[in-house]
């Protein structure tokens, strides 16, 4: 079993900083982590892994800065490391970053699971992973808590949905996204650091991927941040009733309530 698992780099939560000229995210000189809910994915590919066999393959879309983050990885069980970086790719929305991964993931050639986390700390957006099933023309499922392998071509998937969990036979080869919060094994061990020394750090570029310049970084963009605020107004009150109209019209005097507090 050939399992990829993509991560995303982000700055550690308590020294996020942004640019207001530019509205993005200050990376440099802050302490990057990976992102907890593809921590997770990670793990529950290492337990696969562990218990069925196969590969763990992990890539990741950033700076050299990443590479040591990665290795990390490598100590947690990971056994091949591609780090993607050109500075073509700088400023990339969520579609531009699928394609990016899209055309990777197509270089590294055949696999039966690619895992990601369900939104990154970041961006909080979760459109990543359906995008990138979408480009790579497999089966998606979301908010993934539990996965096992139930024959060699379908896997068996604990999802969360709004009102509780729900199984769901899964197709191969496919994509989930994992959800965060798992009570984390995956952890490196002396002989994990050990084994990471050995692993190389792989590295792609557009001179791999062979993409159309437009179609990436701030020209492949198809979103734009234009304003970024921090809200500092009273949490919303929890108003319980029966009456559906009285709802409404109290949900809508919030929403005034909170337009008005941004202009």
């Amino acid at each position: 079993m050939r399992l990829i698992v993509c991560i995303k780099i982000v700055p550690e939560f308590q020294d996020m900083r942004f640019d207001r000229e530019t509205n993005t995210l200050i990376r440099e000189n802050v302490r990057q982590v990976i992102n907890p809910a593809d921590n997770t994915a990670l793990e529950i590919a290492v337990n696969l892994k562990n218990k069925w066999g196969g590969k763990v393959c992990v890539v990741s879309m950033g700076t050299e800065k990443a590479g040591s983050v990665l290795h990390y990885a490598a100590a947690c069980g990971a056994d091949e490391l591609y780090l993607i970086s050109d500075k073509k790719f700088a400023g990339s929305d969520t579609y531009a970053t699928a394609t990016v991964l899209a055309a990777a993931i197509k270089h590294l050639g055949d696999y039966d699971l690619i895992l990601c986390g369900r939104r990154a700390m970041d961006g909080e957006t979760g459109q990543v992973g359906p995008e990138l099933s979408v480009m790579l023309d497999v089966p998606c499922l979301t908010n993934i808590v539990d996965i096992q392998k139930h024959r060699d071509d379908t896997m068996l998937c604990t999802r969360l949905v709004e009102d509780g969990f729900e199984e769901t036979e899964l197709t191969l080869p496919a994509l989930i996204t994992v959800c965060e919060g798992k009570n984390l094994t995956c952890v490196p061990s002396i002989s994990g650091l050990r084994r990471a020394k050995n692993i190389p750090l792989n590295r792609l570029s557009n001179a791999e991927l062979k993409l159309d310049p437009a179609s990436v970084g701030l020209k492949g963009s198809l979103t734009r941040v234009k304003r970024v605020y921090s809200y500092f107004g009273a949490g919303r009150k929890c108003i319980k009733t029966t009456d559906p109209v009285k709802g409404s019209m109290t949900i809508a005097q919030e929403i005034l309530r909170c337009r008005q507090h941004e202009t």
